[in-house]
């Protein structure tokens, strides 16, 4: 999965799905954000088991299909940091 994005669309989406993700324990798959990117449309999920969201754009380059999870707070944290221009999030294939 290969995608590119803007900073500013990305922080804004990850700072959104903040809330549904689980706090307490960063090991557990309820603390990371799923990825989908098919069809020219992004899938963006976070829940915490009891409630959750999902966020469709078509605001994202896909240069390559896939999905995969990432830890929500570290993404956001390394997105805040970097600086303001074009995002590229990418998983090799293996």
């Amino acid at each position: 999965m290969k995608i590119r994005v803007q900073k500013q669309s990305i922080e804004s989406i990850l700072i959104n799905l903040q809330p549904f993700l689980e706090k307490k324990d960063a090991s557990q798959i309820t603390s990371h954000i799923f990825f989908e990117a098919k069809d020219n449309l992004c899938i963006i999920k976070s829940t915490d088991l009891e409630i959750g969201l999902s966020i469709q754009t078509k605001h994202i380059t896909i240069d390559h299909e896939g999905s995969c999870t990432a830890n929500g707070k570290k993404l956001l944290d390394i997105i805040r940091i970097l600086k303001d221009d074009e995002i590229t999030l990418e998983l090799p294939d293996n």
